[in-house]
């Protein structure tokens, strides 16, 4: 049996597995559609009511992973 403690990665940290707040923001990215969103990080973290150093943490993230560009 592995220790996770011991896996060398936080839980949230693991390759393919996303946080929360990480969903969060890439549901609200994916819903804008194909253009795009128009919104800022200040704007992101206002709407979604999750800190800007979480969004920026997010989007870094997800880039990634591949998941936005």
């Amino acid at each position: 049996m592995v220790d996770k403690a011991d896996s060398g990665f936080a839980l949230s940290e693991r390759p393919g597995k996303l946080t929360n707040s990480q969903l969060r923001v890439l549901g609200f990215i994916a819903s804008c559609g194909a253009e795009g969103c128009s919104e800022t990080k200040q704007e992101l973290a206002k709407k979604l009511q999750i800190s800007l150093k979480t969004i920026d943490r997010a989007i870094h993230r997800l880039r990634e992973e591949g998941l936005i560009v």
